[in-house]
């Protein structure tokens, strides 16, 4: 979905965010910037990408991340003269990345419908319109020989023509695919957005490379899963940047309206900035990535 890839989509929202961003970042143009074009692209592409989870029915129907559309702009709209992703970024924040996803989204090799219909595959990547897809190296599951844009293209538009699919699990469309995703390729792909992200989110927040690695994988989280991040956040964004770890943990709440799979999204944000809250006041070292354990208090 950032880099998503189903998950707080209201497109006027979204505007209206964009215009009082402009207000809060006078002082820092580069930011406005890439925050205008984040928003144009979450208006653009409506953030609905559905992540099953391997352990959680639950998930696998209702979990949102944003488009993989608005993931695929955002190293776009970090501008070209922005550091290389991850620059800034503690080193375990990226290393840890896919195994903090893991149980939140799942691991899907083939393509599947979300339940607004849209195909998806990988780590909650959305992979609609068919363009998308026809990027990805996928495979036939027979002998792994790579598949032509031709099969991939047929194959998207036979599960998206079935859109009762939508209503199922993912693992309805298991036996009716032929292509799959190595692992290799979907971890290519997951990190390749998040570093997407990971330029955006230094740009939007001017003491970031400052952060605890917890509150940077925070953030990391919400671009994943949260629509108009971190463009229509402006009570987040205020937090972060005064450092208030107590109120960015409820602030990193994503709504749950019709989505009972984010939950488990949100308890992980939300301890994420708790363990950043303790780890400033105790002046823990902040490149350790702490979670998935809580620092005590």
């Amino acid at each position: 979905m950032l880099m998503s890839d189903d998950e707080t989509k209201d497109e006027s929202a979204d505007d209206s965010a964009q215009q009082s961003e402009e207000q809060l970042t006078d002082t820092d143009q580069s930011t406005e910037q890439a925050d205008e074009q984040l928003a144009n692209a979450d208006q653009a592409a409506e953030q609905s990408d559905e992540t099953p989870a391997n352990t959680d029915q639950s998930t696998v129907e209702s979990e949102e991340q944003p488009s993989d559309s608005d993931q695929s702009v955002l190293a776009e709209a970090a501008g070209p003269d922005v550091p290389p992703a991850s620059a800034g970024t503690h080193p375990g924040v990226r290393n840890g990345f896919l195994e903090f996803s893991r149980p939140l989204e799942g691991r899907v090799h083939w393509m599947y419908l979300d339940i607004k219909g849209l195909v998806t595959t990988g780590i909650g990547n959305l992979i609609d319109p068919v363009g998308l897809a026809l990027k990805l190296p996928f495979v036939h599951r027979s002998d792994e020989s790579p598949a032509s844009e031709a099969e991939i293209s047929q194959e998207w538009q036979r599960l998206k023509d079935d859109q009762s699919l939508a209503q199922k699990r993912y693992t309805a469309c298991e036996g009716i695919t032929e292509l799959r995703l190595t692992d290799a390729a979907i971890d290519e792909i997951v990190l390749a957005k998040f570093d997407s992200n990971d330029r955006v989110l230094r740009q939007a927040f001017s003491n970031w490379n400052g952060w605890p690695a917890d509150a940077q994988l925070g953030a990391h989280s919400i671009a994943w899963a949260g629509a108009g991040f971190p463009t229509g956040w402006k009570n987040f964004r205020a937090a972060a940047e005064a450092r208030d770890w107590k109120t960015a943990a409820t602030e990193s709440h994503i709504d749950e309206t019709g989505n009972p799979g984010i939950r488990q999204r949100n308890v992980a944000n939300a301890q994420l900035f708790h363990n950043a809250e303790l780890v400033e006041r105790k002046d823990l070292d902040r490149a350790t990535l702490f979670y998935p354990e809580m620092v005590q208090e």
